[in-house]
């Protein structure tokens, strides 16, 4: 999507973006809609938050096992 767009929807087609939103229009902050927590760093660190990936960024405790999988498995194949 262009900057400076007034279209409400997702910043991307990427699939992250299913389970998060942009706070104020920012890419670069992302709330989870599983628990609240806004995750800076954009829509990649925003998925490891959600794969429960270590090291950049806290898990996600509220999203479940299935999803969990999914997003891990959707970052590996890119």
């Amino acid at each position: 999507m262009p900057r400076g767009s007034t279209n409400k929807g997702p910043p991307s087609d990427d699939f992250g973006w299913k389970w998060g939103e942009a706070v104020d229009g920012q890419r670069s902050r992302v709330r989870c809609t599983f628990c609240d927590r806004v995750i800076t760093g954009g829509i990649t660190r925003f998925k490891e938050h959600l794969a429960a990936k270590k090291g950049n960024v806290a898990s996600c405790y509220q999203v479940s096992s299935h999803i969990r999988k999914e997003v891990a498995e959707q970052a590996e194949n890119l």
